[in-house]
């Protein structure tokens, strides 16, 4: 898989990403899409930002969904939001916690489709820690929108092509 990780104009004033147990060959383009990711809220721009992305096991997300969403399951991505400040508010952002399921995402893709599965689930908990969701089907496609415009930034494919007209809600 090749991975085209083009300029990214200044847009924040600091970037704080912290990866845990993020695959070695997919740290440098998981920070980046998290930059792509927040380039897109106006309420970003020149600020401070914190954000910390976590891969964990089947056992913890299974956890983490349970106690904090009551449902007894794991998942792919969960996301935790920190921030509680208004949005246009000018100040150092606190974004949150993106937790990953590996184990999940490999029983979802076969090993080819892996990085970039993996790539859209860190850019998918950060468009939540930034906001959007996809509750409503107007929410679901703007966020599927966005979702797709940075993944084609970086040279892959749109996840929601072979899923014709995926909207999970």
């Amino acid at each position: 898989m090749f991975i085209e990780i083009k300029p990214l104009p200044t847009y924040t004033k600091n970037w704080y990403i912290t990866t845990s147990y993020i695959p070695e060959h997919l740290q440098p383009a998981s920070v980046y899409i998290v930059k792509k990711a927040i380039s897109f809220s106006k309420y970003m721009y020149n600020q401070t930002v914190f954000l910390n992305i976590n891969c964990i096991n089947l056992k913890y997300m299974k956890f983490l969904n349970k106690k904090y969403k009551n449902k007894d399951k794991a998942t792919n991505v969960l996301s935790f939001p920190a921030d509680t400040i208004p949005a246009n508010v000018s100040c150092t952002r606190i974004l949150g916690d993106v937790f990953i399921c590996t184990n999940f995402l490999r029983r979802e893709v076969d090993k080819a489709n892996f990085n970039s599965h993996f790539l859209h689930m860190v850019l998918h908990g950060t468009l939540h820690l930034l906001g959007y969701d996809h509750e409503t089907q107007q929410d679901a496609v703007i966020m599927q929108n966005i979702e797709k415009k940075v993944l084609f930034s970086f040279n892959l494919s749109d996840p929601y092509e072979t899923k014709k007209n995926h909207i999970n809600l």
